[in-house]
């Protein structure tokens, strides 16, 4: 019960009861004693003055005559059964002269005892007239007040000495005590009622408050308590109301935030890893396992800085010795080429919080720039083998080989083939280069495949004629029109052809067939040529990629048909696919789809 604010309220109006009426009835019981010790004292000393003034008393044995005599004593000094008066002689205390109290006449001794503690009477004693200290003594059977007074006569001095018993007003102070304690029952019954239902004016919205705070904690933030007044319970209350919107708010605006940084690490290119102040992983994205593996990935930092020569340091060690301001490094790792990146991330305060790791592969840019260099390589080896030809004999025909008829021509001719070369060269170059930024015109149309792949076949029967060779066609079933660019196609079907024609032998065979599978019509090309080793099939539709560079060379080739060829194979949906091997021919298949060549002319 304590713990509660209400049962706390109810203790506190319990204090503040019995507070306020205990004091009230002490003070009543104390005004009460002093008025009837006032009565007391003020009785006695009238009785002396009316003694002296009326009386005249002053002889021993006229005062004990006249005290002794009961209405004599009430009317001169008020005395009556609470009332006891005693005569002593001054100069002999234990000489107790006469003495009205029921104890002298029981037990002398005792009273004796019980009067020598009177400070009243010890005052008088030591010289003073009268003691009337309000002193209220205790002793074993009763209490009482008492009053002593220094009496001169002619016999000598004496001192009466008076007890006021405080059964004379007991009956006065238990009415008081009983009105005290029904007042203490009735404050703690009123105070207990009042507390409580002014502790649930408090509690109540207390209560509805932490209920719905409970409820927010638990996530269910469409809570309001509706405020019932306007005291600062009600204003809490609506402060309370106000929170929970903002948090509400501020969790939806967090929890976007959060959904967005989830999908930006997890579909982020680059590897992602957070390392704590320890050194503990905190954060991996899936492209980070991906490039490193699991392992890799969640490893502790200074295993990572170890693989990644980072000078094997502690987390802590590397921040605060500022080598990390801007570190990266390129590294290969697992036939791949990574760039690293570490900065350090900071807390809420400005502290360093640990190390963020990002994992940027570059193994196909690396790719990229190495062929960029071989093609610039290649272009500028095919460029400078032909000029280099047309410069040596233009310089022979200048230095007087014009004279010379047939040398003249002979030279000609072998400058013109080396021109047409470069130029050759060149439109495929640039054919290649349209490809790469999406500027070459395509014009698609419903096309007769077999019939173009005739015209081919037909347009390349007298190169394979000259070296002796068969070339045929056979078309399967029902082979329908295709949505396709027929002169880009044919251009596909006269490179693949040519080169069946080209490195097949002298007596050879070239057989083309065009058939129907599905939704798309295949054209495959199948010769007894010489073949091409297994690890070079992969690269065979690569720019300037040749397997016998000096033998292509000698042929014509430039190592770009093959490329021009996919590049147009692809722009038709389709594929271009080679099996070969070396020395027993090479069957180059291309699947292109009826419906998904493209559309209309761009």
């Amino acid at each position: 019960m304590f713990k509660s604010i209400q049962g706390r309220l109810v203790i506190i109006f319990i204090i503040v009861a019995i507070a306020l009426v205990l004091p009230v009835g002490l003070v009543l019981n104390n005004r009460v004693e002093a008025i009837y010790y006032d009565r007391f004292v003020s009785g006695v000393e009238n009785g002396f003055r009316n003694w002296q003034v009326n009386e005249g008393i002053d002889d021993l044995d006229y005062m004990l005559i006249y005290l002794r005599d009961e209405m004599n004593a009430t009317l001169l000094f008020s005395l009556d059964e609470y009332k006891t008066y005693t005569v002593i002689e001054a100069w002999d205390i234990n000489n107790i002269i006469h003495s009205s109290d029921g104890l002298f006449n029981s037990n002398k001794s005792k009273f004796l005892s019980e009067i020598l503690g009177s400070r009243n009477l010890i005052t008088v004693l030591g010289g003073m007239t009268e003691g009337k200290e309000s002193v209220l003594v205790r002793t074993d059977t009763e209490r009482f007040y008492d009053y002593a007074r220094r009496v001169r006569l002619a016999d000598g001095d004496f001192i009466l000495y008076f007890r006021y018993n405080s059964a004379a007003w007991s009956s006065m102070t238990d009415a008081f005590s009983r009105a005290i304690q029904i007042s203490i029952v009735l404050a703690l019954i009123i105070a207990s009622i009042s507390g409580y239902l002014l502790a649930r004016t408090i509690t109540d919205p207390i209560k509805r408050l932490m209920n719905t705070a409970n409820r927010i904690a638990e996530g269910d933030l469409d809570q309001a308590v509706e405020a019932k007044s306007d005291d600062e319970i009600g204003m809490l209350t609506a402060a309370s109301n106000k929170m929970a919107q903002a948090l509400k708010a501020n969790l939806e605006e967090i929890t976007s935030e959060k959904n967005k940084q989830e999908n930006i690490l997890n579909y982020s290119q680059d590897g992602i890893i957070s390392y704590n102040m320890k050194g503990e992983v905190i954060l991996s994205n899936p492209a980070a396992t991906e490039k490193l593996g699991h392992e890799h990935a969640h490893m502790p930092f200074d295993a990572f800085a170890d693989l990644f020569d980072m000078g094997g340091r502690t987390v802590r060690g590397i921040i605060e010795s500022g080598e990390l301001s801007n570190w990266a490094r390129t590294v290969e790792f697992e036939e791949r080429a990574l760039e690293i990146y570490c900065s350090v991330f900071s807390d809420l305060a400005g502290k360093p919080g640990g190390i963020i790791a990002v994992i940027h592969d570059v193994t196909e840019q690396q790719k990229l720039e190495n062929l960029r260099r071989e093609f610039v390589a290649n272009v500028s080896h095919e460029l400078r083998t032909p000029l280099t030809s047309v410069i040596s004999y233009a310089e022979t025909l200048l230095d007087g080989g014009l004279d010379d008829r047939e040398v003249a021509v002979r030279f000609l001719t072998v400058i013109h083939s080396e021109a047409d070369r470069m130029a050759k060269l060149v439109r495929e170059l640039l054919q290649l280069s349209r490809f790469d930024s999406n500027q070459v015109r395509w014009t698609f149309l419903q096309t007769d495949i077999v019939l173009s792949v005739k015209s081919c076949v037909e347009r390349l029967q007298i190169g394979a004629q000259e070296k002796s060779q068969s070339l045929t066609c056979y078309v399967f079933g029902g082979v329908p029109d295709i949505w396709a660019d027929k002169d880009k196609l044919e251009q596909v079907f006269i490179n693949v052809i040519g080169n069946a024609i080209k490195y097949t032998p002298d007596g050879g065979s070239i057989t083309v067939y065009v058939s129907r599978m599905g939704s798309e019509v295949h054209v495959k090309v199948s010769d007894t040529g010489i073949g091409v080793p297994a690890e070079d099939i992969p690269r065979l539709c690569e720019r300037f990629f040749r397997v016998d560079k000096a033998r292509s060379r000698d042929m014509g080739g430039t190592g770009l048909g093959l490329a021009i060829a996919n590049e147009i194979v692809g722009a038709h949906q389709g594929s271009l696919t080679i099996n070969s091997e070396l020395g027993k021919g090479t069957d180059v298949l291309i699947r292109l789809p009826i419906d998904g060549g493209g559309e209309g002319e761009n």
